[in-house]
């Protein structure tokens, strides 16, 4: 069993991973991914409810005990945990939107002004007689 203030440290984690998961669903609301925004606030309540049922967890699974303990006494560990994956994770999902926006995106070809106006002019307004 831990200390008093090793538990509280544990439990403070995951209350800031609820929070900041709850902050990141708050600010993307509005936005188009509304499956993104729905995990992130499911993510929020389950990370509440542990925090909250950390006391009856802790005693019960000892082997994720002893690993929030390590990750919560540590700011190196909390750096590589969730700085580090975060980086990655968002990496990669730019990279994957980058993508599908290529294939989507018409390439634009450039034509001088003069041309431009007398086929898209011409085009709109045909010449009568």
């Amino acid at each position: 069993m831990l200390l008093q203030g090793d538990a509280l440290a544990v439990q403070l984690f995951i209350g800031a991973a609820a929070l900041t998961a709850l902050s990141v669903a708050i600010t993307q609301a509005g936005w188009t991914h509304r499956w993104f925004v729905r995990a992130m606030f499911g993510t929020a309540a389950l990370l509440s409810i542990s925090c909250i049922g950390w006391p009856y967890f802790e005693t019960r699974i000892p082997l994720i005990n002893d690993a929030l303990q390590a990750v919560a006494l540590s700011r190196i560990s909390w750096f590589f945990v969730g700085i580090v994956p975060a980086f990655i994770g968002g990496a990669i999902l730019s990279d994957a939107l980058r993508r599908r926006r290529e294939i989507t995106k018409t390439s634009i070809r450039w034509m001088p002004v003069s041309f431009a106006m007398d086929s898209h002019v011409k085009a709109d307004h045909p010449v009568e007689g």
